[in-house]
């Protein structure tokens, strides 16, 4: 329970501020091991994944869920442990095939200090891609995000060919495909030949435990002292989301200062959570249900 410290003086109110904003960023990725909360099995299972012959990765979670945080976290990782790895990291976003491939060829070409090919008039296929990465001598480390922007059939069959064509020619490279949890299915469903190659590593909402370290730790460390019932109510309305974490946690702690309080109260916590968006909440709130009506079939 609060002490009822005296509140903040306005140089410390200033100070607080800035401490807040570089505690609770939404809108950057978290890229520190030490900050990421929730995802170690996650990032245990992506490890593995990674390093076994012949399989591949599908990370994927809803709006808010920090697949681009623990991404981060994992190049970050695999970086530091294996510098000689090649790491590209590629949005998908309104791309073709061979769009993407163009993009991602040539900036292994630059990574490696080599003068890039022209792919822009050539119409790849999946054997030139495999081809050209097979030509690379260092292992290689492709991530693909917001995957599920690939609608084309046809873009879709290539990129499931090509990873079956890395797998059964043992190309030192391995594939990371980022995007939504109904586009991992579609595609693992749609494309038989990449099923024993392609695992999907979900990031489901954080359990309460870690929504409560998640929360209490950081606004402690910004000089906080939080009401029990404004910590059960931050818990209850971020959903279990990352993004929604940072948001409440952020705007809370300003309001409390604009109040030149040191105590995080449930007024505080109510209007912040104005800050998040619906749609992420509503998301949330529909996957929960689809998740408990699954286990209960």
């Amino acid at each position: 329970m609060p002490t009822g410290n005296p509140g903040p003086t306005p140089d410390d109110i200033r100070a607080r501020i800035h401490t807040v904003e570089k505690t609770f960023t939404p809108g950057r990725p978290i890229s520190s091991l030490a900050e990421l909360v929730g995802r170690e099995a996650s990032l245990r299972e992506l490890l593995r994944v990674v390093a076994s012959p012949g399989r591949h990765a599908f990370v994927v979670g809803g709006r808010g869920a920090g697949k681009t945080s623990m991404i981060s976290c994992f190049l970050d990782c695999a970086s530091r442990a294996a510098p000689q790895i090649t790491c590209v990291r590629m949005n998908c976003e309104n791309s073709s095939f061979k769009a993407i491939w163009s993009k991602v060829l040539k900036r292994i070409l630059a990574l490696q200090g080599r003068a890039p090919t022209q792919f822009d008039n050539v119409d790849l296929s999946r054997l030139d891609v495999e081809f050209e990465l097979a030509c690379v001598k260092s292992p290689l480390l492709l991530v693909f995000d917001d995957f599920d922007e690939v609608s084309n059939l046809e873009d879709l069959a290539k990129f499931a060919n090509l990873i079956k064509v890395i797998c059964d020619n043992a190309v030192d490279a391995k594939l990371i495909l980022v995007g939504s949890p109904g586009a991992a299915t579609l595609f693992k469903r749609a494309h038989i030949s990449v099923q024993r190659h392609l695992q999907i590593i979900p990031l489901d909402e954080l359990d309460p435990a870690n929504v409560q370290e998640f929360l209490s730790d950081r606004w402690r460390q910004c000089g906080f002292e939080i009401m029990d019932d404004a910590l059960s109510l931050a818990m209850e309305l971020s959903c279990g989301l990352p993004y929604s974490c940072q948001v409440i946690g952020k705007h809370a702690a300003l309001l409390a200062l604009s109040h030149k309080r040191n105590v995080i109260t449930v007024e505080d916590v109510a209007a912040a959570t104005g800050q998040v968006d619906e749609h992420i909440l509503l998301m949330s709130a529909i996957n929960s249900k689809q998740a408990l009506n699954r286990r209960s079939d």
